[in-house]
């Protein structure tokens, strides 16, 4: 699934479904996102995509949304509004990780999102935004590259 950025960078609300095991497949498309955005992040939980954060219209987002096939339903926000943030899955959960918020300012803050409440987690040892996050296994996630921390350092 696809969702955030359009051509040139600039922000779209349209999802997109792609069958990477099929590329000759056109499958139909989800619901679109709520609002035009870029930077956000989100992963599959369930038969649901899970995305979170952003920018759109001049500001950092901490808004969630669930988005499936017919619907886009708001989740609880974000206590950090963020965008460029990386997440994973945890617990049926979205654990979004980094990312930066108004002024630049870089984020060490992680936080769980469910269907039903927003809980902060444990700080990350530095401050980062675009970053990759390697889902391990179900209670292991990898950290590694992005802007803000050494480029070669891993947690």
């Amino acid at each position: 699934m696809t969702t955030g950025s359009g051509s040139g960078g600039t922000s779209t609300a349209k999802s997109e479904i792609i069958d990477l095991e099929n590329p000759n497949m056109k499958c139909k498309d989800w619901a679109s996102y709520p609002m035009n955005v870029n930077g956000a992040t989100g992963q599959v939980i369930g038969n649901y995509a899970f995305i979170c954060g952003g920018y759109s219209s001049g500001s950092h987002r901490s808004n969630c949304y669930k988005i499936g096939p017919e619907s886009a339903v708001a989740l609880p926000n974000l206590s950090n509004a963020r965008d460029d943030a990386s997440s994973g899955v945890f617990n049926n959960a979205l654990f979004v990780t980094g990312g930066d918020r108004t002024g630049g300012y870089l984020l060490n803050a992680t936080e769980y999102i469910s269907e039903d409440k927003q809980q902060n987690g444990v700080s990350m040892p530095v401050k980062v935004e675009h970053h990759c996050v390697i889902q391990v296994n179900l209670n292991e996630i990898l950290v590694t590259g992005g802007n803000g921390a050494n480029q070669r350092d891993t947690y």
